[in-house]
């Protein structure tokens, strides 16, 4: 059972639970908005006779109250809005609400569960989670200087996929910075592998660090650079051409037309 923490008072807190009922709990330092797994709840004494009936009716308009807002505030925190896979080559699916809070994290390969093992991601943003999923990453040894950290948006729309894949690739380049040069490759979600389509982002926005290509590793080349199969050396020395077939060899001799 999860709960949400939405009041907080001096020794209590009032948590709304995933059947929308709210709950007098023991506070141990909570805040608003904090994720529970166990709470102790408070039990309160049971009340007079002559105050039953009336307490029961409160109860009642309380309880459908109490399920509308429950409803839309598992709708708004605790349901999948959209998800990003992680992969580096350990593959998790990372599941955030509308708010890019984290509300799940999955496996997607063995390596993915021996990554996420003992993690918790209760409370943190997505950005923070992939910072986070990024350093467990290169502690156990998956990623190194010069790897390729994937990030595929499954996203509901797609001005939600542009403005998050640039967050993303913004927030990683920084956080990789000073730690090791990698390539970050962020991609749209799909299916079938060959339909991965990368975001069309601004120029100047667009969240590219050269750091992050080193050089001589871009697959794109210029036609006309070093490597270039024209050498104007066929057209050097060597040529089949020479001036001397115009030379003083021409056959041609002055001598014939002397005064």
């Amino acid at each position: 059972m999860t709960y949400l923490v939405m009041e907080i008072n001096n020794g209590y807190c009032i948590v709304l639970d995933e059947a929308g009922r709210f709950i007098k709990a023991a506070n141990f330092n909570y805040e608003v908005g904090q994720t529970l797994e166990h709470i102790h709840e408070l039990t309160t004494p049971a009340p007079r006779s002559g105050m039953r009936k009336f307490s029961a009716a409160l109860a009642s308009i309380a309880a459908i109250i109490a399920l509308f807002f429950g409803l839309r505030f598992y709708q708004g925190y605790m349901t999948t809005f959209a998800s990003v896979y992680l992969q580096i080559n350990p593959e998790v699916r990372i599941d955030v609400n509308r708010n890019d809070q984290v509300v799940g994290i999955e496996a997607i390969n063995e390596d993915g569960k021996t990554l996420i093992q003992g993690y918790e991601y209760n409370r943190k943003k997505l950005d923070s989670v992939t910072d986070d999923l990024v350093d467990l990453a290169i502690a156990k040894g998956y990623l190194s200087e010069g790897g390729t950290v994937t990030v595929r948006l499954d996203a509901p729309d797609e001005e939600w996929f542009l403005n998050k894949g640039i967050g993303l690739r913004q927030s990683l380049s920084t956080h990789l910075q000073e730690k090791m040069s990698v390539t970050i490759q962020i991609l749209k979600f799909s299916s079938d592998e060959s339909d991965y389509i990368a975001p069309i982002l601004p120029h100047d926005d667009s969240g590219y660090d050269d750091s992050l290509y080193e050089e001589g590793d871009s697959d794109y080349r210029s036609e006309y650079g070093d490597d270039s199969d024209y050498d104007d050396s066929d057209y050097g020395d060597d040529s089949d051409y020479d001036d001397s077939d115009y030379g003083d060899t021409s056959g041609y001799d002055d001598s014939d037309y002397d005064d």
